[in-house]
């Protein structure tokens, strides 16, 4: 707004004693007030004895200020150079060029000068095609003077697909663990040893999840690296389905891995078979004032294509292993107490205590010492155990989209 606002010309305006802001209060947090400016629709604005004023009180001025009034759009361009100094990498260059690429992906080519290391020379690549599909990639890599160079590479994407299935792919990994200390931007990068990358496609309709998945885990040490690979794991799900009218619940879990392991102690061949079915029958028992038991058996058959095996160089023998065993638990859940507070700096809430006891057993395992261990299913022994604990949630009140207001659980802690 302004005292007097005259036009000039057909796209051009003059505001006499002006003010801009984006505060809607009738007094405004911080504002801009100009004794005069000249404005052109879409272009700029030249403002004349321009103040900054917060909550009324003049924090700046200057006579004369330009202000960019384009419709705001992206441009290909030199990133702006910067320099700066490090104790292990001495003096410091970037730069850099920024490249569109349509409207929905672009692309940068960067480079880094350290007078003690060397050139680095890095690349990323973002498109995002449609609001359901992203994929972002990044690639940096140096020849370190200090022979601790390498390459970063960096994968982030994700696309909703077709009826319900979703295609993911997570990686970040380096070529050696030396180079990732040296160059990494954080201390938790710099010093977590464990390296992931991961790409599946999964679909989960109703109660039953499909998983296809690429995955390669990597674990650094002194004398050599842990490796574990899936090429691929294709695994089939079904979660909770009732027999017809029955109290029974049939839970189904079915996969098979293409598996590999390298590390100080044995490395297996490229391929090694993972065949596993594991059903699982619940069975759904009234409640008894607030006390709930869920009891339900399980009996599990894996097929491995090799061995651990201390006779041979790799540690590994090509001999089949079976491996079978039945698994009962028992779940009890005690009435949930409940009591609603109120705190004038946090807001009303309210806490739910949920005392659960759990009796499990396994039996039948042999031949543990011969499994080899490519993820935590492989870990698995005779169990003759009871677990018992307490699980704490918290609630507050949230407004639907209906306009309706419905407990929503914040947090959740543990005890166990």
């Amino acid at each position: 707004p302004g005292r007097t606002i005259l036009k000039t010309g057909p796209d051009t305006y003059r505001v006499v004693e002006g003010s801009l802001t984006s505060c809607e209060e009738k007094r405004p947090k911080w504002s801009f007030t100009a004794s005069n400016a000249d404005i052109r629709i879409d272009h700029t604005a030249r403002l004349h004895g321009t103040a900054f004023k917060i909550k009324g009180i003049p924090v700046f001025y200057t006579p004369y200020m330009v202000v960019p009034m384009e419709e705001k759009s992206r441009s290909s361009g030199i990133i702006p150079f910067h320099t700066g100094s490090s104790t292990s990498k001495g003096r410091a260059f970037r730069g850099g060029y920024y490249q569109t690429l349509g409207n929905s992906a672009d692309a940068t080519f960067y480079f880094d000068y350290f007078s003690l290391r060397g050139l680095a020379l890095g690349g990323i690549f973002r498109a995002r095609p449609n609001p359901s599909t992203r994929f972002n990639l990044e690639v940096y890599g140096i020849d370190d003077k200090l022979d601790q160079g390498g390459i970063l590479l960096a994968v982030d994407g994700e696309s909703q697909l077709k009826d319900d299935w979703r295609a993911v792919a997570r990686v970040n990994i380096t070529s050696n663990f030396n180079f990732r200390q040296a160059f990494s931007d954080s201390f938790r990068t710099a010093t977590t040893s464990q390296e992931r990358a991961t790409a599946f496609l999964t679909r989960n309709h109703n109660s039953v999840s499909t998983n296809i998945a690429y995955q390669r885990n990597e674990v650094f040490f002194p004398t050599r690296s842990l490796v574990i690979r899936k090429m691929p794991s294709l695994e089939f799900l079904s979660l909770g389905t009732p027999i017809g009218g029955s109290p029974f619940i049939l839970n189904l879990r079915t996969s098979v891995d293409s598996l590999s392991r390298s590390d100080a102690l044995m490395e297996t061949e490229n391929l090694v078979q993972r065949l596993d079915v594991y059903p699982r029958l619940t069975m759904r028992l009234p409640s008894w004032n607030g006390f709930s038991l869920v009891p339900s058996i399980g009996v599990r058959e894996t097929y491995y294509g090799a061995r651990m095996a201390s006779d041979s160089s790799t540690g590994v023998a090509n001999q089949g292993l079976h491996r079978n065993y039945a698994e009962l638990d028992i779940e009890l859940r005690t009435p949930v107490l409940e009591r609603d507070f109120s705190s004038a700096w946090f807001g009303d809430f309210r806490h739910a205590v949920e005392p659960f006891v759990t009796y499990r057993w396994i039996h039948g395992i042999k031949d543990l010492d011969k499994i080899i261990r490519f993820d935590e299913q492989d870990a698995i022994a005779d169990t003759n155990e009871v677990e018992y604990g307490i699980v704490n949630r918290f609630y507050v009140d949230r407004k639907t989209g209906a306009g309706t207001q419905e407990k929503k659980e914040f947090m959740s802690i543990g005890l166990i």
